[in-house]
């Protein structure tokens, strides 16, 4: 019975030192996977902004009112940058969202005659 219980002390520990070793891993993988989750709320929401910059542009074609280059302020981290032109038969309407690596911006083509949408483009920048 007494040759047995070095044995356990040893076991013990190896397991012990085993499971200190992970919890380190485990906390860096618990940040990372908070990172690329924050990131991808952050790139969602410029996307639906630069979205919602046509959606106000085309607002402002139904009320009749001219296009120009405006930038839209929200909040202090999310600014929206919406410029409109007119072309022969459509009007192009650009906006984006965001910075260069987490934001997008929206190319759209807009029928003169009843306001449809004829194309719309979604680039990540």
């Amino acid at each position: 019975m007494f040759k047995n219980s070095g044995y356990i002390l040893i076991l013990n520990l190896i397991l012990l030192s085993l499971i200190l070793l992970f919890i380190p891993i485990l906390v860096q993988i618990e940040r990372i996977n908070f990172k690329i989750t924050n990131n991808r709320q952050f790139c969602s929401q410029n996307k639906i902004a630069a979205l919602s910059g046509i959606e106000y542009q085309l607002y402002l074609l139904k009320d009749k009112q001219t296009l120009s280059k405006r930038k839209l302020i929200l909040n202090d981290k999310l600014t929206i940058d919406i410029e409109g032109g007119e072309k022969n038969d459509y009007y192009l309407l650009e906006s984006a969202a965001g910075k260069i690596g987490n934001g997008y911006r929206v190319i759209a083509q807009i029928d003169k005659e009843n306001l449809e949408v004829i194309t719309k483009t979604i680039i990540r920048r």
